[in-house]
């Protein structure tokens, strides 16, 4: 994830550099770019002579290619040279060269990427970004606690345990949710989560790991999520914490 967020980090400052260069050209370009158009405009004539034109320059390409016709990169700058020659007087001399053409397209793209990246906040959730989502503010999030000490099935675990562990996830600002047992027993502590929640779930691990150790996190089972309300990440005691 670190690494994700150094990317996107990176990629955004380039988006934004590629921007700039983007600008500037604009702005450069601004006054020639309305007196080319100014140029068509006013002279329709010229397409019929660009189309003469064009069609005698395939038809010596044509010859060339019979006898031998040179470097693509070659053809490419003459038709090049060719084409700002037929502007108006100094407008092709602040058109930017072919090669430069490249490097604005890559800026464009750089723009993409930075969009799509954590440059700008924008990756995906869990299910998109195998957990690259950030976890919500704590007091935001409903924390349920379930006593799952019991020994048997159905039975009653430890008494005021689920309370007391309560106490501490509202301490460090959490919203508390149910604070009941849990008829499942559970043989060790465990925080689960619901579709979407599980950045808040690790949070939630570290956060109470003074109380109840290294504690595991997994997605809640359909037995759990029955008892918990609307909370999106419980808390299951264990018997490996019967005795906190």
């Amino acid at each position: 994830m670190e690494l994700i967020e150094r990317i996107g980090a990176f990629l955004g400052l380039a988006a934004f550099l590629g921007l700039g260069v983007l600008a500037l050209l604009y702005f450069q370009q601004g006054r020639e770019v309305r007196r080319l158009r100014d140029w068509a405009g006013t002279a329709p004539e010229r397409a019929i002579a660009a189309a003469a034109e064009a069609e005698a320059a395939l038809a010596a390409q044509r010859g060339e290619e019979e006898e031998g016709a040179p470097p693509l990169g070659d053809r490419l700058r003459a038709r090049w040279t060719d084409w700002t020659e037929r502007l108006p007087r100094g407008l092709g001399e602040h058109l930017p060269a072919p090669q430069y053409l490249g490097l604005i397209a890559l800026g464009a793209i750089l723009i993409g990427i930075g969009v799509a990246t954590s440059g700008f906040g924008l990756l995906g959730s869990e299910e998109g970004g195998k957990n690259a989502d950030r976890a919500a503010p704590r007091a935001k999030i409903e924390v349920a606690v379930l006593n799952g000490t019991a020994v048997t099935e159905g039975g009653t675990g430890v008494p005021g345990l689920a309370a007391e562990v309560g106490d501490a996830v509202k301490k460090v600002g959490y919203k508390l949710g149910p604070v009941t047992d849990t008829g499942t027993p559970f043989a060790e502590s465990v925080v689960m989560y619901d579709d979407g929640h599980q950045a808040e779930a690790s949070q939630l691990a570290d956060d109470i790991s003074k109380e109840l150790g290294k504690t595991d996190v997994q997605k809640i089972s359909g037995s759990v999520k029955s008892e918990i309300g609307g909370a999106s990440v419980v808390i299951v005691i264990g018997q490996d914490d019967s005795e906190l």
